[in-house]
C-alpha cells in the first residue's frame, strides 16, 4: 500500500500537469506575436505567394521580406500553434491534435510491426513553423558529401560551400554565459562544423 501511495501522487500531479498543458493548447490567439491578416488587409495583389507556414515556407518569407517593397502573402492552413509549440520539451502534447496533419506511412515490412497494419504514425506540423514546432525544434543541416554530389550531378550553387554560408546565415544560436542558467554548448564551437 505504502509503493501505492509513494506512486499516485506524482501520477496524479503529472496527470493535472498534462491536462493544463492540453487545455493550455487550444489557446491558439496568437501565442507567438504574429499579426495575422483579416479579409480587410488582404491585397489584390502581392509580388510572391507562398503556400505552406512551415519551416522552409517561413524562412522562405523572411528573406523575400529583407526589401521592404517586396509584397508577400503567406498561406497556412492550420493555425498560429499554441505556447506548446514554443516549449522544446512538450511537442508530444501536440501529437495527434488539430496541429497534426495525422499522417501514416505506408505499411513496413522491417518496423512499425507493433503499430495497427504496420504502418508508423507520422507526426507532422499544422501550423505556423510546421513540422519544426512539432517535433521539438530539432534542426540537422545535411551531410556536406549530399550537397556537393547534387552539384557533381549538375545543380550549380548546390555545393557544400555554396549553401554553408545560407545555413550560417538562418541559424539564430546564441552563446550565453553561465549565470545560474544551464550552459549551452554548440558542437560547432568544438570545430565539428566549420
Amino acid at each position: 500500500m505504502a509503493i501505492f501511495s509513494f506512486l499516485t501522487w506524482p501520477l496524479a500531479l503529472m496527470g493535472l500537469i498534462v491536462v493544463g498543458f492540453r487545455t493550455m493548447m487550444n489557446d491558439v490567439d496568437d501565442p507567438i506575436g504574429h499579426r495575422m491578416l483579416g479579409p480587410r488587409t488582404i491585397t489584390p495583389v502581392y509580388d510572391f505567394i507562398i503556400v505552406g507556414g512551415g519551416t522552409s515556407g517561413a524562412v522562405l518569407a523572411n528573406r523575400l521580406t529583407e526589401d521592404p517593397d517586396t509584397r508577400v502573402l503567406l498561406l497556412e492552413a492550420g493555425s498560429d500553434g499554441s505556447y506548446l509549440s514554443e516549449v522544446p520539451a512538450f511537442p508530444f502534447l501536440l501529437w495527434n491534435t488539430e496541429m497534426d496533419w495525422h499522417y501514416f506511412s505506408e505499411p513496413q515490412s522491417d518496423s512499425c510491426l507493433a503499430f495497427q497494419g504496420s504502418r508508423c504514425v507520422w507526426f507532422r506540423g499544422k501550423m505556423l513553423g510546421g513540422s519544426s514546432a512539432l517535433n521539438g525544434g530539432v534542426y540537422a543541416r545535411g551531410n556536406p558529401k549530399d550537397y556537393d554530389n547534387w552539384e557533381r550531378l549538375g545543380n550549380s550553387g548546390w555545393s557544400w560551400q555554396d549553401v554553408f554560408p545560407l545555413f550560417r546565415k538562418s541559424e539564430d544560436f546564441k552563446k550565453r554565459d553561465n549565470r545560474g542558467g544551464i550552459a549551452l554548448t554548440s558542437a560547432e564551437m568544438k570545430g565539428f562544423f566549420t
